[in-house]
């Protein structure tokens, strides 16, 4: 496959026009159909890096340098937070290393190995809450927690309980489906992430104090603040600790 051929199947992939192509590289049309068939063999490198970004790849992968697989994985990897970067390096790592141990023990030895991995993973059995709307409210099942088994590694020492977030409004810091942990206080400082009961419903949000009030943040810029007002039943259940 050369360089042509590679352009039009990765701008297809992404469900791109030649329009939209020819748009983003400041070109005709023409001109990228002229890539794409191999009619302009030697790219500019300008023009090579310009057409690596607008397809989202590199230029080593247009040039059949690399394989697709891995320019995908780079690409992904190279979006993430640097935290979240090292986590998926530690996996990778991990990966390898059971993948050596697939190769070089038999299978007896291999299930010994992962049994080891097991044990030395502590696992802790942490209270959780129920839900925390990030998006809609969620009522709060206070009085009865479920423990649930997490990693020690990944429970903050200042976390009292943890809740399971519900909702996109607090992407990308805290994504549905995922949990945030809480320390328990009665009062937090302006602008503080916390998860707060408004009339009976559980929230996860940013809390500002302005003038008397209480106004509720959402990260995710579709979703306006919610304003709370003397009328509303309101109190804070505590902060948010990473």
């Amino acid at each position: 496959m050369d360089i042509g051929q590679r352009m039009k199947s990765r701008r297809k992939e992404l469900k791109l026009s030649a329009d939209v192509v020819a748009e983003k590289l400041g070109v005709s049309r023409s001109t990228v159909f002229r890539y794409e068939k191999g009619e302009i063999e030697k790219l500019p490198t300008n023009i090579l890096d310009s057409v690596a970004e607008v397809l989202e790849t590199t230029p080593a992968f247009l040039m059949g340098w690399e394989s697709e697989s891995v320019t995908h994985i780079e690409t992904v990897y190279n979006q993430l937070e640097q935290s979240r970067q090292a986590k998926v390096y530690n996996f990778a790592v991990e990966e390898l290393e059971e993948q050596k141990n697939d190769n070089n023990t038999n299978i007896s030895e291999l299930e010994a190995y992962r049994n080891r991995k097991r044990k030395a993973q502590k696992i802790t059995d942490f209270p959780c809450f129920g839900f925390a709307g990030a998006g809609l409210g969620e009522a709060l099942q206070e009085e009865k927690p479920e423990y649930i088994p997490l990693p020690s590694s990944v429970i903050p020492p200042e976390a009292d309980f943890c809740l399971l977030v519900n909702g996109d409004s607090m992407e990308p810091s805290f994504l549905n489906g995922t949990y945030a942990f809480i320390n328990v206080v009665h009062g937090v400082h302006s602008g503080t992430v916390a998860v707060v009961i408004l009339n009976g419903e559980g929230l996860l949000k940013r809390v500002w104090f302005e003038n008397n009030i209480a106004r509720l943040e959402s990260f995710n810029k579709k979703y306006e603040d919610i304003v709370v007002t003397e009328h509303d039943d309101f109190r804070i259940v505590g902060k948010v600790v990473m």
